[in-house]
C-alpha cells in the first residue's frame, strides 16, 4: 500500500502527550505497517532498524511508542487504524479487480456468441440440405420446426423460471454468537476490523464458548482494568480473540471467590 489517509486531527489528538522523538517514531512506525503491510516484528531490534533508532534514548522512545499505541499478538504487533485502513483499502481494490473481469469478460462472451452463430448458422444449412436430399417415403409428413421445440418447463413456464426469486442464503450459525459479542464489546478507538473480528471469532471456535466469553467481557467491564482512565486500556477485540483471553489471559478484578468462573447474573445473556 504506498498512500493512506492521514487525518491530522485524529494524529495529534492521540500522539499530543508523547515527546517529539516519540511523535516521530510513531509516525515512523505507521508508515512501515501501511508499507509492508503486515505487523512489525516481534524482534526489538528489527524494529529499531526499521525506523533508524541507534541509540539509547531512540530505542527507549521506540519502546514506549510499541506498549502505548501497538498491540502485541503472536504474529507481531498491529495498531488497530492500520488494519481497518488495510481492509477498506483491499476491498476497493477486489471491487475494481471485478469490475475489470467483467468488463473483459463481456466482450469475450460477445466474441463466442458470434462464433457460435455461424458455427449454428452452417449446421442448420446442412441440415436442411440433408432433408431435401432425402428421398420420401409414402404418406411420409415432412419434418417442421414445431416438431422439434422443446417442452416448456412446468410452474410457469420461461416466465414462471425469470420471475422466481433466488431463495436467500440462510445466515451461518456461526454468526449469531459472534454479533452478540460485537454488541456488548464496549466503545472505543480499538473496536475496529470487524471482519478480522469474524475470521479470528470462527478459527478460534469461539460459538461454543459465546455464553463464557459474554459473561467475561460484562466481568471485565466492571473491573478497574477496562474503567479506568475512560477505557484507554480496554484492549482491541482482535487481540482479546487472537489471544483467547476468556481462558483466562486477562481476569476482571472484580469477580469475587463467591461468583461463577466470570460472574453470576449472566446466564441470559445469550
Amino acid at each position: 500500500m504506498h498512500h493512506y489517509p492521514f487525518h491530522i486531527g485524529d494524529f495529534r489528538a492521540g500522539s499530543v502527550h508523547l515527546t517529539k522523538l516519540e511523535r516521530w517514531i510513531y509516525r515512523d512506525l505507521l508508515d512501515c505497517c501501511y508499507d509492508t503491510e503486515k505487523p512489525l516484528p516481534l524482534d526489538h531490534q528489527a524494529v529499531c532498524r526499521m525506523v533508524g533508532a541507534r541509540s539509547a534514548e531512540e530505542k527507549d522512545a521506540v519502546d514506549i511508542v510499541l506498549e502505548e499505541k501497538f498491540e502485541r499478538t503472536e504474529d507481531g504487533y498491529f495498531h488497530a487504524r492500520v488494519v481497518a485502513e488495510l481492509e477498506k483499502y483491499r476491498g476497493k481494490a477486489t471491487s475494481a479487480k471485478n469490475a475489470n473481469k467483467a468488463r473483459w469478460g463481456l466482450k469475450s462472451d460477445v466474441k463466442s456468441d458470434v462464433k457460435s452463430d455461424v458455427k449454428s448458422d452452417v449446421k442448420s444449412d446442412a441440415e436442411q440440405m440433408q432433408i431435401v436430399s432425402q428421398p420420401r417415403t409414402k404418406n411420409q409428413e415432412p419434418i417442421t420446426n414445431n416438431q422439434n421445440t422443446p417442452p416448456l418447463p412446468p410452474d410457469g413456464g420461461v416466465a414462471g423460471l425469470q420471475n422466481k426469486k433466488p431463495e436467500k442464503p440462510k445466515p451461518e450459525e456461526s454468526e449469531a454468537g459472534f454479533e452478540k459479542f460485537w454488541q456488548v464489546w464496549p466503545k472505543s478507538d480499538r473496536k475496529q476490523a470487524k471482519g478480522l473480528c469474524l475470521k479470528a471469532w470462527k478459527k478460534a471456535g469461539a460459538e461454543r464458548h459465546a455464553a463464557d466469553i459474554l459473561a467475561h467481557i460484562e466481568a471485565c467491564k466492571r473491573s478497574e482494568n477496562w474503567s479506568k482512565e475512560g477505557g484507554q486500556f480496554i484492549p482491541a477485540p482482535l487481540v482479546y480473540l487472537n489471544q483467547k483471553r476468556w481462558e483466562g489471559a486477562e481476569l476482571a478484578e472484580s469477580v469475587t471467590a463467591g461468583e461463577s468462573k466470570f460472574g453470576s447474573g449472566f446466564e441470559g445473556v445469550m
